[in-house]
């Protein structure tokens, strides 16, 4: 197995506790999922930088204000990695520095967490949560992502014969409308549904136009 790292980058954001609890779950429910940060910012309605942001710890507070509803509807939870921290006595909640270093090599990325807090093991009666996180790339099967992406985009074509798209729609629920016809042998990420539905656009059958501060699509009639 080749272990040499092929790249390595360093970020580091201040946080509250609490908010490092909720990007942490956020985090681990992405690579427990096998989606990518660009997946996370398609189901957002985002740029494909947005969610990316998030995780290199960039204002999380005010993501997390912002996001974390949708974020639940997206995971189908809202409970958070089970962790406390010790408190020191007459000590106040307080933004720390969090870093994250993500090293890379040919079959896996690294997520490496630093931390400025202690967890309090026996008050949480619970083991401590891993500070090293791993996502592994994936070797694709290149008949079976056909076989899905083909299914993808008969799926969207029925909703379009349905009229699903008279009426604006956000990500999240094409996404959700897709996955509900996932076959046994499929696991449809939100790649597949991004590109069948830029494949509609490309064909002129939707379009894509800001809902706010999201982007949603819709027949341009």
């Amino acid at each position: 197995m080749n272990t040499e790292l092929t790249n390595k980058d360093s970020y580091s954001g201040m946080m509250y506790a609490n908010d490092f609890k909720q990007w942490y779950t956020y985090l681990k429910k992405r690579l427990d999922n096998e989606w990518s940060a660009e997946d996370l910012s398609f189901l957002l309605g985002k740029p494909p930088y947005y969610y990316a942001d998030f995780e290199r710890m960039y204002k999380v507070g005010d993501f997390l204000a912002k996001e974390s509803i949708l974020l639940d509807r997206i995971y189908r939870s809202s409970c958070t990695e089970k962790m406390v921290f010790y408190k020191h006595p007459f000590e106040v909640p307080e933004e720390r520095l969090v870093r994250l270093t993500v090293k890379e090599d040919k079959i896996c990325r690294y997520y490496e967490i630093s931390l400025p807090w202690e967890f309090d093991l026996k008050k949480a009666s619970l083991s401590q949560p891993s500070l090293v996180l791993e996502e592994w790339k994936k070797d694709g099967n290149i008949q079976m992502e056909s076989d899905m992406l083909l299914h993808v985009r008969l799926e969207l074509e029925k909703l379009l014969k349905y009229n699903f798209f008279k009426v604006r729609q956000t990500p999240i629920d094409i996404f959700e409308r897709i996955k509900k016809t996932e076959l046994y042998h499929h696991r449809i990420r939100p790649q597949h549904v991004k590109q069948g539905i830029y494949l509609l656009i490309q064909q002129a059958k939707i379009v894509v136009r800001s809902n706010g501060d999201r982007y949603c699509f819709y027949e341009d009639c």
